[in-house]
């Protein structure tokens, strides 16, 4: 058990350089650029998720969105808050949460081939997803970010519109 601790070459609250001979997905680079933490595979953001990541990733992607990214969607705002002021990580659960959105945010970005594009498109309903919630409404749940993943997915491989 105490070997768990000794493995882990990453820390979320210390920035780490992503290595530059390493080849990196698009989709994490995108993803990295979002929240400022240094993300390249599936194992980073489970350790993300395990040890918290800080406040100011949720303020940088409500910032990055041009406040179309409600906080809501991740923790109350008074808990981010509190958070802030008393310097601490983001819970395990509310880790999660930045992350699905950061993930549907990067995915979009890559898909539309812009920022903006993909907010645009997050931020409309569509009825082959659902007729009330834009694709960005959907990640309030993880079936929901799924189902936009896997549509997000379909339309960059040519199956969908």
């Amino acid at each position: 058990m105490s070997t768990l601790k000794e493995e882990m070459v990453f820390y979320p609250a210390v920035a780490v350089p992503v290595l530059k001979n390493v080849a990196v997905e698009p989709f994490y680079v995108e993803l990295s650029d979002l929240m400022g933490v240094p993300v390249t595979s599936p194992k980073d953001l489970f350790k993300l998720t395990l040890f918290g990541i800080s406040p100011q990733v949720v303020n940088r992607l409500v910032d990055l969105g041009h406040g179309i990214l409600d906080i809501e969607m991740v923790m109350p705002r008074r808990t981010l808050s509190h958070r802030q002021n008393k310097k601490e990580n983001l819970t395990s659960d509310e880790t999660g949460r930045t992350i699905r959105v950061a993930k549907v945010v990067a995915l979009a970005t890559q898909v539309f081939g812009g920022r903006e594009k993909a907010l645009r498109w997050l931020n409309r309903t569509h009825p082959v997803l659902d007729e009330f919630f834009t694709p960005l409404g959907l990640c309030r749940s993880e079936e929901g970010a799924l189902l936009v993943l896997d549509h997000l997915n379909a339309v960059d491989h040519g199956f969908a519109a």
